[in-house]
């Protein structure tokens, strides 16, 4: 799989380019529904609609998953993430698709770092980076727009070699 431009169809599932609609649609954990309402009022200004690095997973006509690289600098991205509480999401087989496009980028783009905030409450996103080579590196007090801590997780590559 190269890094996707278009659509991608499979029997099993869809890679969309992501659009910020698309949210509308991901039946969203709780937790996270503080995080899209702070977006909505417009506190974070950053458009995540499709930029080559943006994606929609879909499967059985279900939005699983919403997620994107932003590149912060040089070697530097960070990974925005919004799962759906349903519980195909984390089926291997779709947690596959999703972490062969998050090499991809990594690759790619010569990544050296690929960070990612995760809401402390937030077990299963936790544990999905977890299983995909990211590490907690601290927590972030007070640090979300719903007064939450969240874990600071990096993937890091060394190229020094």
């Amino acid at each position: 799989m190269e890094l996707l431009k278009n659509t991608v169809i499979h029997p099993d599932f869809q890679i969309l380019p992501f659009r910020e609609r698309h949210l509308e649609d991901v039946n969203i954990a709780q937790y996270e529904s503080r995080y899209i309402e702070s977006l909505a009022k417009g506190y974070h200004k950053t458009n995540f609609n499709h930029d080559g690095l943006s994606y929609t997973y879909i499967s059985d006509g279900d939005i699983l998953c919403c997620f994107g690289v932003q590149l912060l600098w040089q070697g530097v991205g960070e990974l925005w993430m919004m799962p759906s509480d349903n519980d195909d999401m984390f089926l291997i087989s779709h947690m596959s698709k999703i972490s062969e496009l998050i090499d991809i980028i990594i690759k790619d783009f010569s990544l050296n770092r690929l960070q990612i905030q995760v809401t402390v409450p937030n077990e299963r996103t936790l544990c999905f980076v977890k299983s995909i080579g990211f590490e907690i590196e601290g927590t972030l007090k007070n640090y979300g727009p719903e007064g939450n801590d969240y874990f600071m997780l990096a993937r890091t590559v060394d190229r020094k070699n």
